[in-house]
């Protein structure tokens, strides 16, 4: 085996580990996030500028994992749509 095909095994294999676990670790930034913003939002914190701007990189935190978790949906669909296919020719 050459390098290439070994660096191109090791990639794959760590593209796929990825994709199975991203949506369950973007629930969890989400949740840690969504935390961050009502800690944030506090009348008695709000009044830096500081914490504003915490809180609007917190939101923009929330937003955008949110892709891996539709992604991991339609997934999660495509594979269940595969098994009734299966299904209807037994």
């Amino acid at each position: 085996m050459d390098v290439e095909k070994i660096v191109s095994v090791i990639c794959s294999s760590v593209a796929n580990f990825l994709e199975r676990i991203m949506p369950f670790l973007s629930l969890i930034s989400i949740t840690v996030n969504l935390f961050h913003v009502i800690v944030l939002t506090r009348k008695t914190v709000t009044s830096s500028s500081m914490n504003t701007l915490l809180i609007g990189i917190a939101i923009v935190d929330i937003l955008s994992p949110m892709l891996y978790i539709k992604r991991g949906i339609d997934r999660i669909l495509d594979n269940f749509e595969d098994f009734w296919y299966y299904c209807s020719f037994l």
